[in-house]
């Protein structure tokens, strides 16, 4: 199953996805870490705007 899941390009990008707040508020780093809140932003307006359509 593992040779399924395919190679991402941006390993920043998918840490991102897969970095909730919580995660970030209890183990801080230097702060240029990012959770993934703004990504599901972007992708609940992607979805309302092609459903619309």
């Amino acid at each position: 199953m593992i040779d399924k899941i395919p190679e991402f390009k941006n390993q920043e990008l998918l840490t991102q996805a897969l970095t909730h707040r919580s995660y970030l508020n209890e183990n801080s780093g230097d702060g240029d870490e990012e959770d993934n809140e703004s990504l599901e932003f972007i992708g609940d307006a992607v979805l309302g705007f092609l459903v619309e359509e």
